[in-house]
């Protein structure tokens, strides 16, 4: 299952999430990033 880490009301989360939907995958939630931050194991790397 996936999680989806962004701002809950944002319109991209929003399509995102329906795109998901229609493709069949499953996701566990919508995590807000300005009240639960991705731990810094939880964050990609960037070069």
């Amino acid at each position: 299952m996936l999680t989806i880490i962004g701002l809950k009301h944002c319109t991209t989360i929003q399509k995102a999430k329906k795109y998901l939907e229609n493709q069949g995958l499953e996701f566990h939630e919508i995590t807000d990033i300005r009240e639960n931050l991705p731990s810094s194991e939880n964050r990609c790397k960037t070069a």
